[in-house]
């Protein structure tokens, strides 16, 4: 099945909610330190496994982690405090191994 993933405000008068993607998602999620962005793992059909996605909250456009790993399952995906650095797992025998990649290279 599928999963939404979603967004909720809480603060004011008008309380909004927002679906980002209903393809099948990771619970992992890596909110940018300007809060603009979050990253997520999403797995997809065109997408065999699980990969790494930014979704950018101020375009709603999502891109693939472009410099990840594409054989194996991606996930637990955070940003560096300046923003700068992406840290993630990937399932690559024989035993899990943490990649960082420089955002300014990672992304479409």
């Amino acid at each position: 099945g599928t999963y939404e993933t979603c967004t909720a405000s809480t603060e004011g008068s008008s309380k909004s909610f927002k679906v980002l993607t209903q393809l099948s998602v990771g619970t992992d999620f890596g909110w940018h330190p300007d809060g603009r962005s979050i990253l997520m793992s999403l797995n997809s059909a065109e997408h065999s496994g699980n990969r790494i996605f930014n979704y950018d909250l101020t375009t709603d456009e999502i891109s693939l982690l472009e410099t990840q790993p594409m054989t194996q399952h991606n996930n637990h995906a955070v940003w560096s405090p300046d923003g700068k650095l992406i840290l993630f797992s990937s399932r690559r025998p024989p035993v899990p191994t943490l990649w960082r990649q420089d955002v300014s290279q990672a992304t479409r």
